[in-house]
């Protein structure tokens, strides 16, 4: 359960997510937040906010907020927003159905799937379904999901609750 949470979960998978659609998408994010450490930016791409033992201190949480921030103003870019909803539309019309994703749709998937092996597949070991395409194209589409949240009234509340839910 705990392995599945993590997948699920974790900032990392989301700000692949946001690499897979724009992948000059992280170095703007990295200049929004530029007074964050990188070894904080790090801890908080690698653990869920749930799972860190410092949860309670302050500076942790600021600098979360910060990062959060930074997240929704990256996807705030009007060929970010178009492209997750084009994505969104066309997978949810589409669904089993045999056919041929779009170049927008098929470009997106390879690059999760890509980034996906590249950054965290190396670290998860014991269950295959990890490795299984098809796991790994439905991670990217919940995670893509959790993106589209993130333009309603309360997206920032709802991505808080998300990552730190069960």
């Amino acid at each position: 359960m705990r392995s599945n949470i993590f997948i699920k979960k974790n900032l990392e998978v989301l700000l692949l997510v946001i690499e897979s659609l724009d992948p000059y998408s992280l170095d703007e994010l990295a200049t929004i937040a530029d007074h964050i450490k990188i070894l904080e930016l790090f801890v908080f791409k690698t653990d869920t906010l749930r799972h860190y033992k410092y949860l309670n201190n302050v500076n942790y949480f600021q600098s979360m907020l910060i990062i959060l921030k930074g997240i929704s103003k990256v996807l705030n870019a009007q060929h970010i927003k178009r492209n997750v909803i084009t994505i969104l539309r066309e997978l949810s019309t589409k669904h089993n159905t045999n056919f041929e994703y779009s170049q927008l749709t098929y470009n997106y998937i390879k690059r999760f799937q890509n980034n996906y092996r590249r950054s965290i597949s190396p670290y998860i070991t014991g269950s295959q379904q990890y490795e299984d395409p098809i796991h790994i194209e439905v991670i990217s589409i919940i995670h893509l999901f959790t993106i589209y949240k993130l333009y309603s009234k309360p997206g920032m509340h709802w991505l808080l609750l998300h990552l730190e839910s069960e």
